[in-house]
């Protein structure tokens, strides 16, 4: 049964046997019943030979080198006001990062206080009430103690050998019972405080120390830098936002200490791999993986955040940067230099794995013993040797050309549009208080630059009589009191009341001036150089109220260009390149620095879908004075390109892609060695693109492979 299923294989298959080098050549088998096969040219390979490879069970994941980020955060809902420093501005320990709105941290000191007194005044409450309960205990023990010491004086004598009766015996052991009971109720009471007053001089130091924080930062609330470093994220604020309690508003990030974020690893993955490290530009590093705490996932979870994984990388001689590109290879399990056949050249009945063997010119059926497996081949422990020939269907043929393997530089390029952005702003508000203001007019457009004491706007204001004639009289009768005072005090006149009569007199006439100049205001001016960003939505006589916004005016020297960062490809650190054309038609390129982190370093709450490009201070002007208007200045918004390399890889071995196979996920590549043999062989790639591969491990600069 088994010779008529083995020929039916060979009729339906074919036998060529690819032996050496990179070939065609057909091979005429001998069946065990003399039956010559002839495999046509261009037929499908139906033999292998068993040769020595590396194998590999691994995953790879793209990677960043980013700098160690702390996220900063409110305790209390504030209302924002200002940046203290703005993406890729250096900050030290002791810098404003955010300022909010005073006022709130005044109400959290206020609590603050109030928690701290409560806490005092419970505290000393039950250490006055616990002091009462161990006299009491003490007393007890102490009313015990001498019938105890009695007892315990007894030793081992009977209450005969002792000289007393039955009944004083008795009372002397229930009372050094009594005095146990006594004592250890005692002894759990001291305990009980000494723990109690640990506990409360923690939480007490604890809220001492926050008050005292508090404090510091009640003249201005703020968001202070506790470490050295870099802004590397902040929050779409303006004026006027609030700001939820705990929400993380800007970012710090550390240079000087470089972690590797990819996609999550799970803690399980990382116990069972045989070793996980890092490749950056040519070279492996050692990294040590950081598991994330049960209570964060579940926590991150929930918050649908997307999860990253962490590790620590050792760069003793500092050569990755910030920004750098990295892959993670989590290796499972590797065999390396091990004799292994095609998995499909592997059968399987009662009595386990076999092969056929062609051997003698004929085909026979060879049990084997196997390995690992990668899916594609399989380690042969026992049964066969290397250069043994086997039956395998559709066994791959190597190509005819052959190349040497070489380094070069692996990269992809990205190319966007861009625009000026602005994130530090100030509100311009209406102070027109009296009278009722209309909106005539505006006199500039969004995006444009504009002087301190610029106009901006026209506005009509309808003056309010009426409040004017009440402020008039009333500074007349502030003046007529002052001099019948005067008048009635020559002899003797009080400077205090005097003093503050006139500084009433003075307020009024204050309150008319004003009321006057906002009768007399016909536009409302600039109060700050800078961009306009924003323009409140007004009509010809739309009526404007007392602290309406108006605009909102952008710092021009925090600056950026906005692109949108689609698959988050550039990040922190990654130069670029700006091109735009200025006013002289002239076409300009200018260097810039990504200055945010992508969401890959980040919370949600830091998460931005554009990367700000820091542009070098000496272009800013030039760069914001080539832009014109129309189309509500859109076209000067989003006409700058950004071009960058990014994901590169330097000094990396390369494949061209007609040289690999890639199957199931796993990449091979036909290697020709000292004797001139042809091994289809597993390596690990980083990448690829539409040419190359680019490899990780198991293939060197040098070796001569075969093209398809």
């Amino acid at each position: 049964m088994r010779m008529k299923k083995l020929i039916s294989i060979l009729l339906s298959l074919g036998l060529v046997a690819s032996l050496a080098g990179c070939s065609n050549a057909e091979v005429v088998v001998d069946t065990p019943d003399a039956v010559t096969l002839v495999e046509p040219v261009n037929a499908a390979v139906s033999s292998e030979v068993a040769a020595h490879r590396n194998l590999y069970s691994n995953t790879v994941y793209s990677a960043y080198i980013l700098p160690y980020v702390v996220e900063y955060s409110f305790d209390e809902n504030v209302t924002f006001d200002s940046y203290g420093a703005f993406p890729g501005e250096k900050v030290k320990k002791g810098d404003v990062l955010i300022y909010s709105d005073s006022e709130k941290i005044e109400d959290q000191i206020e609590k603050m206080e109030e928690k701290i007194k409560a806490q005092e005044e419970s505290h000393a409450e039950y250490l006055e009430d616990t002091a009462e309960e161990i006299i009491k205990l003490m007393d007890a023990a102490n009313y015990w103690k001498d019938g105890k010491e009695s007892y315990d004086a007894l030793g081992d004598k009977t209450y005969a050998e002792a000289g007393i009766t039955e009944w004083e015996y008795t009372q002397l052991r229930k009372a050094s019972g009594y005095y146990a009971t006594q004592a250890h109720k005692l002894l759990m009471k001291q305990q009980e405080q000494e723990q109690n007053i640990a506990l409360y001089e923690l939480d007490h130091n604890y809220n001492l120390s926050q008050l005292k924080k508090l404090q510091a930062q009640s003249k201005e609330c703020k968001i202070i830098a506790d470490m050295d470093g870099y802004v590397v994220s902040i929050t779409g604020l303006s004026q006027g936002n609030n700001i939820s309690k705990d929400q993380a508003v800007v970012a710090v990030g550390d240079t000087t200490k470089k972690i590797i974020k990819c996609d999550y690893i799970n803690k399980s993955t990382a116990e069972k791999a045989e070793e996980m490290y890092a490749f950056i530009d040519g070279k492996r590093y050692e990294v040590e993986y950081q598991p994330m705490d049960t209570e964060e996932y579940n926590r991150l979870t929930a918050q649908s955040e997307k999860i990253y994984t962490t590790f620590i990388v050792n760069d003793p001689d500092d050569e990755i940067a910030v920004g750098d590109f990295a892959v993670i290879n989590v290796m499972d399990k590797r065999k390396l230099n091990v004799l292994s056949v095609s998995k499909e050249a592997i059968q399987k009945d009662e009595n386990g794995y076999y092969v056929f063997k062609y051997q003698d010119g004929e085909s026979v059926h060879t049990p084997i013993k196997t390995g690992m497996s990668d899916g594609v081949y399989t380690e042969v422990l026992e049964g066969l040797q290397a250069g043994d020939v086997v039956l395998c269907e559709n066994a791959h043929q190597p190509g005819t050309k052959k190349a040497t393997v070489g380094k070069g530089t692996f990269s992809a390029d990205v190319e966007v549009r861009g625009s000026l952005g602005y994130p530090a702003s100030t509100l311009l508000k209406n102070e027109i208080a009296y009278g009722t203001a209309y909106f005539v007019e505006f006199l500039v457009d969004d995006y444009q630059l504009v002087k301190k004491g610029d106009p901006l706007m026209t506005v009509r204001v309808e003056e309010d009589a009426l409040t004017l004639e009440r402020k008039e009289k009333q500074l007349q009768r502030a003046q007529e009191r002052l001099a019948d005072f005067v008048f009635e005090g020559e002899d003797k006149v009080d400077e205090e009341v005097l003093a503050d009569k006139k500084e009433a007199i003075a307020d009024i006439e204050e309150d008319i001036a004003e009321i006057k100049a906002d009768f007399a205001t016909t536009t409302i001016k600039a109060d700050r150089d800078g961009v306009i960003v924003w323009m409140a939505d007004l009509e010809e006589d739309d009526i404007m109220w007392n602290g309406q916004y108006l605009f909102y005016i952008a710092d021009e020297e925090n600056c950026y260009v906005e692109v949108t960062n689609e698959n988050f490809l550039l990040n922190y650190g990654n130069q670029v390149n700006i091109s735009y054309e200025n006013r002289q038609e002239q076409n300009i390129t200018v260097p810039g620095t990504v200055a945010n982190i992508s969401q890959l370093g980040l919370s949600s709450d830091l998460h931005l879908e554009s990367a700000l490009i820091l542009i070098p201070s000496e272009y800013l002007t030039d760069m914001a004075s080539s832009l014109w208007g129309g189309m509500n200045n859109w076209w000067n918004r989003n006409r700058f390109t950004v071009t960058a390399d990014v994901r590169v890889m330097e000094n990396v071995v390369v494949i061209p892609r007609n040289a690999v196979r890639s199957v199931g996920g796993k990449t091979y590549v036909d290697v020709v060695d000292e004797k001139g043999n042809v091994v289809s062989t597993s390596f690990i790639a980083g990448g690829f693109d539409a040419s190359n591969y680019w490899v990780i491990e198991g293939i060197e600069e040098g070796m001569e492979i075969c093209l398809e």
